[in-house]
């Protein structure tokens, strides 16, 4: 009698375990409570996670906030992803709950005019710097080349004779006058 009952017990937890085997896929593939799939709720929260400030890290996203209370922002942003939420929505949405100290305000456009135009000139003066460096090194290496050339035509004047070194005086008062 207790031989059958430990058969009948091991039976009945081997068909529950069977059942539960065979139950466990078809309530793992139904999404529990969302809208959308896995992939673009990780997506839409990592977006919104980089274009929002952290007020608990300043001067950086959520997303690169190690803070414990970012993370719990970010468990939100993915809470409301999950519900269908679009990003502008759960934008909105984080700062009504949590303060306007989480929208990141755009630069205005003439700020990025002024830094374009900022970058141009300086890459302008820079190419210019370049050229003019570059003429006035080879305009150095073409006077150091005459020079040589010149040094070795020209006679040390102590290698002339007598006559020739009065010959020279005489030519120098000559063409000072």
């Amino acid at each position: 009698m207790h031989n059958q009952r430990l058969i009948r017990r091991t039976l009945h937890a081997m068909l529950l375990s069977v059942a539960l085997f065979l139950c466990a896929p078809l309530h793992a593939q139904q999404p529990a409570d969302s809208s959308r799939e896995t992939g673009e709720v990780s997506r839409l929260t990592v977006e919104v996670s980089n274009e929002i400030y952290s007020p608990f890290c300043p001067g950086k996203t959520l997303m690169m906030c190690p803070s414990p209370n970012a993370a719990k922002v970010r468990r939100d942003i993915q809470d409301l992803a999950k519900k269908g939420l679009d990003k502008e929505e759960i934008k909105n949405q984080v700062v009504a709950t949590y303060g306007e100290q989480f929208r990141i305000v755009e630069p205005p456009p003439k700020d990025n005019m002024m830094l374009i135009v900022l970058i141009l000139i300086a890459l302008v003066l820079a190419v210019v710097a370049v050229a003019f460096l570059s003429k006035r090194k080879k305009a150095l290496a073409t006077s150091t080349t005459k020079q040589e050339n010149q040094a070795e035509d020209d006679t040390p004047l102590q290698d002339l004779s007598d006559d020739e070194k009065e010959y020279l005086r005489d030519l120098h008062i000559h063409l000072e006058e």
